[in-house]
């Protein structure tokens, strides 16, 4: 990733893999309500303990075309928030150079805006499936719930390597 503190890649992965992640993620991947972005409200998330090989893939994925060889993936979950489940604003790391990757599952529905402030502006990042969003993990940020279905990110946690 460059400088910027946000990037946005569309249509990252192949439709037919968003469509069995999300499907898998929805109804056969428990996910337990223990997620809090902030200090507001629970939603319902998964961590991935071990890494399996599709899991693997997709980080290397990310690490090769979007990271540099001193960032190391410490964490991959995803998140489900049904209607009411507004994130708040948080940021994921206080180190440098840390980098978050959110990638969006679930088709459109009203809402489901990614809300992050820059120079204390805050800004919008309209929901569009199968957009990988890269950003700074200092960057306050948190994710829109859907005005009716479920919104999943998978999320990808890095820090630099020293």
């Amino acid at each position: 990733m460059d400088n910027s503190n946000l990037k946005i890649i569309e249509n990252w992965l192949e439709p037919d893999l968003i469509n069995f992640l999300y499907e898998k993620f929805l109804y056969d991947t428990p996910h337990y309500y223990n997620e809090r972005s902030g200090t507001d409200t629970l939603f319902y998330s998964h961590d991935f303990n071990n890494r399996d090989l599709l899991l693997g893939h997709l980080e290397n994925k990310l690490k090769t075309d979007y990271l540099t060889p001193n960032h190391e993936i410490n964490r991959i979950f995803f998140n489900v928030q049904h209607q009411g489940m507004n994130g708040s604003f948080h940021v994921d790391f206080d180190e440098e150079g840390s980098v978050s990757a959110s990638l969006n599952l679930s088709p459109e529905d009203e809402g489901g805006d990614f809300v992050y402030l820059e120079n204390d502006v805050e800004k919008r990042v309209k929901y569009k499936r199968n957009s990988l969003i890269l950003f700074n993990s200092t960057m306050p940020h948190y994710g829109e719930a859907f005005k009716k279905e479920p919104r999943i990110t998978l999320v990808f946690h890095s820090y630099v390597r020293h």
